[in-house]
């Protein structure tokens, strides 16, 4: 019988200590431009794996819901992976929560309401952190009645980005999360130690049929290099990485982050996330902290 994913990763020391820092606060929703065009194609594509990976917040989430079912290879494991402190918190009550939820009426207004009522845990050390969580809850309400898909995703009839806004996404998250086959892990990319050992217990359950990367940071190139080799365990050739063009924050005005959707192929997962030699020259150069600052 194939194990949970829960049963797994029961035995699990959080190796990396959680992060309090302002920088590392929850963000539960994408701001990454493409992002619709993304959960679009995933819809689309066959599904090559029974594990998917992501990192903070609800995309993953979005991604998993659209996958296909039906066909020789069925999703079945959704691993979340974060260094913050804040975003273990949302991820473990909204699983709590999912387990119980007798609709996904009651799951979006829980979502809600941990946003409004807890803001100055989720976005303490941000100025104005009351205003960040309405503009989360209208961003989100947004989220389900998306109708921008409404045109571009006529095979599949989904017409918003939420994995909430329907009840087949719905319901789907939810038989998932009951078997235990949704878990939040508090893992640090760049603590090397911790990434190898959790590949070690889910590399089981693999191949990936995709990774969200998002634009994490790292403290480097070289830690960039050894969370790829790490990660590339539970890779194949099929399975599809989405990340973003760049993964610091750029304060110029017309620079947007843009998502990518690319399947490895012959490639390693390091070419993949690989970004430009001005990026990484910018990223990593002696006069820089080091750390790629993230922009949700």
């Amino acid at each position: 019988m194939t194990p949970s994913l829960s049963e797994c990763l029961e035995s699990f020391n959080q190796f990396s200590p959680s992060k309090t820092n302002p920088n590392y606060c929850l963000y539960p929703l994408t701001n990454e431009e493409g992002s619709l065009t993304t959960i679009e194609k995933m819809a689309l594509l066959p599904t090559e794996g029974a594990l998917s990976l992501g990192v903070s917040g609800f995309f993953s989430w979005d991604v998993a819901a659209v996958r296909p079912d039906g066909g020789d290879t069925q999703l079945q494991y959704l691993a979340l992976l974060d260094c913050s402190q804040k975003v273990e918190h949302f991820m473990k009550r909204m699983l709590s929560f999912l387990k119980i939820c007798p609709s996904k009426e009651a799951m979006q207004n829980f979502v809600m309401a941990t946003l409004s009522s807890e803001y100055r845990f989720y976005f303490e050390g941000l100025e104005d952190s009351d205003l960040i969580a309405k503009s989360y809850v209208d961003a989100f309400r947004r989220s389900l009645e998306d109708f921008s898909l409404q045109e571009t995703m006529p095979k599949t009839g989904f017409v918003s980005s939420s994995w909430l806004s329907d009840r087949y996404r719905f319901e789907k998250m939810q038989r998932m999360a009951q078997k235990g086959n949704i878990f939040f892990s508090c893992v640090n990319f760049n603590d090397s130690l911790a990434l190898d050992s959790w590949v070690s217990r889910v590399k089981k359950l693999g191949p990936l049929d995709f990774i969200y990367l998002s634009n994490i940071y790292f403290q480097g190139k070289k830690p960039m290099e050894r969370a790829a080799v790490s990660l590339e365990q539970l890779t194949s050739d099929r399975s599809y990485v989405i990340d973003t063009n760049r993964f610091y924050y750029d304060p110029h005005p017309g620079k947007s982050l843009k998502q990518r959707l690319q399947q490895i192929g012959e490639k390693t997962l390091l070419e993949i996330i690989s970004k430009s030699d001005e990026e990484t020259s910018t990223l990593f150069s002696a006069s820089s902290d080091g750390i790629a600052k993230f922009c949700p």
